[in-house]
């Protein structure tokens, strides 16, 4: 997300306390709801495309790349 006015809000923010803290956090959200009405959430989907030789996978949230357990069948 790149925009000027909230780019400039959020230097204000750093530099803000108190009352007016408040109102720049007010302000940027007010500007971040015109400008993105659905605010992305980040969500992991695993897939995984395999050979049917390749045993032993298993997708994990934690752990995506646990080739260590792979194991080819011959």
């Amino acid at each position: 997300f790149q925009n000027q006015d909230y780019d400039n809000l959020y230097r204000r923010l750093l530099l803000a306390s108190g009352d007016e803290r408040t109102a720049v956090v007010q302000s940027m959200l007010e500007l971040l709801n015109e400008e993105l009405p659905a605010i992305p959430v980040d969500h992991r989907i695993g897939y995984l495309l395999i050979q049917p030789r390749l045993k032993g996978v298993d997708i994990h949230p934690f752990d995506p790349f646990a080739c260590k357990y792979y194991r080819l069948e011959r």
